[in-house]
C-alpha cells in the first residue's frame, strides 16, 4: 500500500495528568501541577476535538502492511501551542553536484530513470542551489 501521501511535519506542545507516587503531605499534593508535553510527528488527521500523529509513516515508495507506527491523538482542549516544523532544504554542496541533480531532474521529468534514484522534490531542492560561491567539485574528506 502505497500512500504516496506527503504528511506535514508537526510540534505539539499540551498538557497531560500527572501524579504522584505514594502518600503526599497537604503542601505537596496541592502544588502538584499538569505535566507540559512536547510531541513531534507526522499529522495524519487534524479534527475539531482531536489531533492524530505518528511517529512513523511509509516513504513513498515503500509499502506496509501496517504503515503507521504508535499513532497518538491529543485532545484539542489539552494543546497549548501547535505548529508546523519546516524540512531542511538540502543544497548542493558543488557546481558539479547541481549540474548533475539538475540532468536527474530532467530526465525524470521525462519520465526516464534516473541516475541517483531519488526523487523529483529531493532532486529540486539540490538543482535549486545558486551556484555562487559553490566549488567547482568538492574536495575529498
Amino acid at each position: 500500500m502505497s500512500t504516496g501521501k506527503k504528511y506535514p511535519i508537526v510540534e505539539v506542545e499540551w498538557e497531560d495528568s500527572k501524579t504522584a507516587y505514594g502518600w503526599q503531605g497537604q503542601s505537596d499534593a496541592q502544588a502538584i501541577t499538569p505535566a507540559r508535553i512536547r510531541s513531534i510527528g507526522y499529522l495524519l488527521r487534524l479534527e475539531v476535538d482531536a489531533v492524530v500523529l505518528s511517529d512513523s509513516v511509509p516513504a513513498e515508495t515503500e509499502s506496509a502492511h501496517l504503515p503507521y507506527h504508535c499513532p497518538s491523538a491529543i485532545p484539542r482542549s489539552a494543546i497549548r501551542k501547535m505548529r508546523t516544523i519546516k524540512e531542511a532544504a538540502m543544497p548542493a554542496k558543488s557546481k558539479a553536484q547541481q549540474r548533475l541533480m539538475g540532468a536527474d531532474l530532467a530526465r525524470a521529468r521525462a519520465g526516464k530513470a534516473t541516475r541517483t534514484g531519488m526523487a523529483k522534490a529531493q532532486l529540486r531542492e539540490f538543482a535549486s542551489t545558486p551556484r555562487k560561491g559553490l566549488p567547482a567539485r568538492k574536495g575529498k574528506r
